[in-house]
C-alpha cells in the first residue's frame, strides 16, 4: 500500500499542478468548472504514488465550461508555462483547499492501511478542535 509520506507527497504534487491550473484559469479569465469537475475519477496509483491524469482531468474541465476540446493542446502548454512562473509560490499558497481534501479522501479510501487511515483521521479530528491551523498543515505536521 502506499504509504502515508507518499501520500502527503502526492497530495502536495497534485494539488500543486491543479493550483496552477487555477490561476492560469483566473488569469486568463476563462471561468474554468472546477466546482463541478471532480478529481478522483481522474485519479490511479502508480509505482508508490498517486498520479494524476492531467490531459484528461482538462478535457473534462473544458467539457463542464462549455469549451471546444480543440483548446486541449493549447491549455496543456500554457498550463506547462505556468509552472516555470509559479515557481516562488509555496505549495500551501498555491494548493486548494478543497483539491487536497479530494486527492487526500481518495488516498486515504484506496491506497492507505486501514491503520494508519484511522491514526490520521483521529489526529487531525483531535487536533482541529485546538489548533486554528489548517488541516492540511496538521496533517503535513503529523506526517513529518
Amino acid at each position: 500500500p502506499l504509504s502515508a509520506l507518499n501520500l502527503l507527497d502526492s497530495v502536495m504534487r497534485i494539488g500543486r499542478r491543479v493550483g496552477q491550473l487555477r490561476v492560469l484559469s483566473d488569469s486568463d479569465r476563462l471561468r474554468l468548472a472546477f466546482q463541478r469537475t471532480q478529481l478522483t475519477p481522474r485519479l490511479s496509483i502508480s509505482g508508490n504514488a498517486i498520479v494524476l491524469d492531467e490531459e484528461r482531468y482538462l478535457q473534462v474541465l473544458l467539457q463542464n465550461s462549455r469549451f471546444s476540446l480543440k483548446r486541449v493542446t493549447e491549455l496543456m502548454e500554457g498550463w506547462d508555462s505556468i509552472e516555470s512562473a509559479l515557481q516562488s509560490v509555496t505549495d500551501l499558497e498555491l494548493i486548494h483547499g478543497h483539491d487536497a481534501e479530494e486527492i487526500l479522501a481518495w488516498g486515504l479510501d484506496k491506497a492507505i492501511s486501514a491503520r494508519i487511515a484511522g491514526k490520521l483521521l483521529r489526529s487531525t479530528f483531535q487536533s482541529g478542535l485546538v489548533d486554528p491551523q489548517s488541516t492540511l498543515q496538521k496533517v503535513i505536521t503529523y506526517l513529518s
